[in-house]
């Protein structure tokens, strides 16, 4: 679909100097922050508006989405931003913007899209949902669902849009307090775009620009004035509000309808088309259905697009690529010498990590493993059956085999490993795997969907009630609460199973995590949950150290959200700065071994392992693990500095100083070096175990209080 969008985006706004490589180090600079814990994302959308703000030649302009589809779309033709407007989304449910939808709504709908685009995302927030203490909530959700930028308005509750009729304001008292609250979750927490909106004009030019100007003094990062009706009133608002201003764009609204060129010489910094993409999706719909009703008594349904470029739109060409990933880690599995990996289920699952490092492979990686490998060991009656929701190359399940093979030797009968993959393709290539490893005997590969493939199960008899041990959910969040409900709903737990999920947190499956801490349905004789966080078990053992007081204070839960962001952002430049060397076929020969480590506990945070996605260059030719390729080595704000020293073994340290503290360089190679000592030659030190030693911690805090 090359001529798809043929028209390119007008306005170019320069993030070029985001990421730096000189010499085989990357650093990354954030410009523009604020808040406590910053955000790459609101960085580039707050640098953008600045930019647009102080060059009239510069709009960013952006219509608005309300799902996946139409956020991917957006981005896919060139704009650079997306705008999740309260309006669409409401629409998309098939509502009015009467104040039906609310925060939950909002939360998923962001983790909907942040999954699928790469540009930066504002966030329709209403009213904040409430009091000044719900305005932080929503601001702090809306953050941690992956938002750069939030919108909060002065509106009364239930709100209405602002070009219809009916609307009324709050109090200049509640609507200052609903914006301090907003700034002050973006500056103690995650760093978050603040847009703040009145609805005020309803009663005067003065009143909409007294709220305004104090929007702005409170410390919001931009304003915006609902339903300015013309050209006139639009010069006026942006001379006498020096702050960032977006205009609103409703075609046959109250507003004047100029063009973005004209908003951005009148002085506003960015335009949003909120019901330019609902008004597509009516028309469309509508046509659709009335060509599809003309044509059935006549011939062939209307082609409205073609089949291929219907897949490519929705995204099949990016499954194509996991599934031809899928197919590389199979040929690398298979291109191992036999007696390295052949029924050796914990070779396989070590290999296949460590090949995740070089490609994209959504493998449940060692540290995680660890902590699951933990749980099932420890339960009172040791599992014999698995059910997991999401197989993929059969990564994971074949570590349940190997865990269940360990639990009970590897001659004990009933163990079994049901695994559901909606994919043939990527299901043949978990069992040639699952068959290297000797586990076809204990792992079962289910094709279909999850909720079909279990009930024949049940149906067969062959899982029956209270038959299950352990249920793993790594597959779209989206299904991981039906899913639960129907193991419920099937009666598949007993008193004592175990219920592991992956990626609750990012990408988020708020509902499925509010229904487990909730206890489950609560009703008389349903299963109760007594939830455990894996996380929050992990903070106790991976708790970064203070060894130089006097920086700015920052609790555990920063460090760790600072060295989550830090790990991704460093295995994103991995990929994009060179070039992991590759090994020859004749140098694969050797046994693979553990690839992921758990971060040290000591100066660092609990980044856990080392993958880096890039793209394999030949069938038989794989990156060489035992060089590491170059990456981000630092992330500097105006407050501090993080820098990053990744071992040859895996382990990361992340080192927080103040950003003018003068040879870092020497202060990591000395921390390596007490840690070559201390740690690495302790002979009972494993490279899954995080660094707890006592002597490394004596000797680095003896040096740093030397050097002051």
């Amino acid at each position: 679909m090359a001529s798809q969008n043929p028209t390119p985006y007008p306005f170019q706004f320069d993030t070029s100097d985001h990421i730096e490589t000189h010499n085989n180090t990357t650093t990354l600079t954030l410009k523009n922050v604020r808040g406590k814990i910053p955000s790459a994302q609101t960085s580039r959308l707050r640098t953008m508006w600045l930019e647009a703000h102080r060059d009239p030649t510069k709009i960013i302009a952006h219509p608005c989405g309300y799902d996946g589809l139409s956020a991917r779309l957006i981005e896919e033709a060139g704009f650079p931003m997306i705008f999740i407007s309260g309006f669409a989304v409401a629409a998309s449910h098939g509502l009015p913007d009467t104040g039906y939808i609310a925060m939950g709504e909002m939360s998923a709908r962001i983790q909907e899209i942040v999954r699928a685009t790469s540009i930066p995302i504002m966030v329709d927030g209403d009213t904040g949902y409430g009091s000044p203490m719900n305005v932080r909530r929503t601001v702090e959700c809306f953050a941690a669902a992956g938002a750069a930028g939030v919108m909060i308005e002065d509106q009364t509750w239930p709100k209405r849009c602002g070009h219809t009729k009916g609307k009324s304001v709050v109090s200049r008292g509640e609507a200052y307090a609903r914006i301090q609250a907003a700034v002050d979750a973006r500056n103690q927490g995650r760093d978050i775009f603040i847009l703040a909106r009145t609805d005020s004009l309803i009663h005067g030019w003065d009143e909409a620009m007294t709220r305004a100007k104090e929007f702005k003094r409170i410390g919001a990062d931009g304003v915006f004035v609902e339903a300015l009706p013309d050209r006139e009133a639009m010069r006026r608002c942006a001379e006498e509000l020096d702050i960032p201003l977006l205009a609103n764009i409703i075609e046959g609204g109250k507003s004047e309808n100029l063009s973005a060129k004209e908003l951005a010489e009148l002085g506003f910094a960015a335009v949003a088309y909120p019901w330019t993409l609902v008004a597509a999706r009516l028309k469309g719909i509508r046509e659709a259905l009335d060509g599809l009703k003309r044509s059935l008594m006549t011939g062939a349904p209307p082609m409205i697009l073609g089949y291929s470029d219907v897949c490519e739109g929705v995204g099949f060409n990016k499954y194509w690529i996991l599934q031809t990933n899928a197919q590389l880690a199979r040929d690398y599995i298979l291109s191992q010498p036999s007696d390295a990996l052949n029924n050796n289920p914990w070779a396989v699952y070590q290999a296949l990590d460590l090949f995740s490092r070089t490609a994209r492979l959504m493998n449940f990686k060692q540290a995680k493993l660890n902590v699951a490998k933990e749980a099932l060991m420890s339960m009172e009656s040791p599992p014999k059956v698995v059910i997991e929701f999401g197989t993929y190359i059969g990564c994971s399940a074949v570590a349940w085999a190997a865990i269940l093979r360990d639990l009970h030797g590897p001659f004990a009968e009933g163990l079994h490993v049901y695994t559901f993959e909606v994919s043939e393709e990527v299901a043949s290539v978990a069992r040639d795997i699952i068959r290297v490893a000797g586990v076809e005997d204990i792992v079962h590969v289910m094709v279909g969907p999850a909720s079909e493939s279990l009930a024949k199960l049940v149906e067969e008899g062959k899982i029956v009630k209270g038959g299950v041990d352990v249920a793993f959910f790594d597959h779209w969040e989206k299904f991981y609460l039906s899913d639960l409900k129907l193991c419920e709903d099937l009666g598949l737990f007993r008193v004592g199973s175990s219920v592991i999920a992956d990626n609750t947190d990012i990408p988020g499956a708020p509902d499925y995590l509010e229904y487990l801490r909730a206890g489950g349905r609560g009703g008389e004789g349903s299963v109760k949950y007594v939830t455990k966080s894996v996380q929050s078990e992990h903070i106790v053992e991976r708790r970064p150290r203070e060894f130089q007081p006097g920086l700015r204070k920052l609790s555990t839960n920063d460090y760790l959200v600072l060295a989550g962001t830090f790990h991704g952002v460093h295995a994103i430049t991995r990929s994009i700065t060179p070039k992991l060397p590759l090994a020859p076929a004749a140098a694969l020969a050797t046994t693979p071994t553990t690839a992921t480590t758990p971060s040290p506990n000591n100066v660092v945070s609990p980044s856990a392992t080392s993958s880096t996605p890039t793209s394999s260059t030949a069938s038989y030719s794989y990156p060489n693990p035992g060089v590491p390729a170059t990456g981000l080595e630092c992330l500097e704000t105006d407050k501090f500095r993080l820098t990053c020293f990744q071992t040859l073994t895996g382990t990361k340290f992340l080192l927080f100083t103040d950003p003018l503290m003068a040879n870092i360089e020497v202060v990591m190679k000395k921390i390596y070096e007490l840690y070559a000592d201390f740690v690495m030659k302790n002979p009972f030190y494993q490279l899954e175990m995080p660094v707890r030693c006592e002597a490394f911690d004596r000797n680095l805090q003896g040096w740093l209080r030397g050097r002051t």
